[in-house]
């Protein structure tokens, strides 16, 4: 079984997790769609804007804090650029999938003397 890791060909480095990647990790649909009451309040008008999202949510604990220091280079170097760009996320199955951030927030929680928590929300491109 490999070890999950994010790379993408214009990043010098490549961050990989040997440590805090619990599994299962969680993949979801989610629909772009909005609603309106019609004009005369007696219906509504679902518009939906695209096909739905596959959402992964990855949940990391007792991560140290270099490797957290690392994900965050990654996401703020210029060829990903947090949600701007895709990336390559290769699972513990070693199969790779194009992602993008979704989640302009990364909400890090400190678990314990230099170790950190936290979830990201990929949204799976192809």
């Amino acid at each position: 079984m490999a070890y999950p890791t994010f790379s993408h060909p214009g990043v010098p480095f490549t961050v990989e997790f040997d440590t805090g990647v619990l599994s299962p990790m969680t993949i979801e649909l989610e629909t772009n769609q909005s609603f309106q009451l019609s004009d005369d309040q007696a219906g509504v008008y679902v518009y939906t804007y695209a096909v739905p999202m596959e959402v992964w949510t990855l949940p990391f604990a007792d991560v140290p804090t270099a490797d957290r220091d690392l994900m965050v280079a990654f996401f703020g170097h210029a060829a990903v650029h947090w949600q701007e760009n895709t990336f390559t996320f290769t699972d513990e199955l070693s199969q790779d999938h194009t992602m993008q951030l979704l989640d302009s927030r990364i909400q890090f929680q400190h678990a314990a003397a230099g170790l950190w928590s936290w979830a990201l929300r990929l949204w799976r491109r192809g």
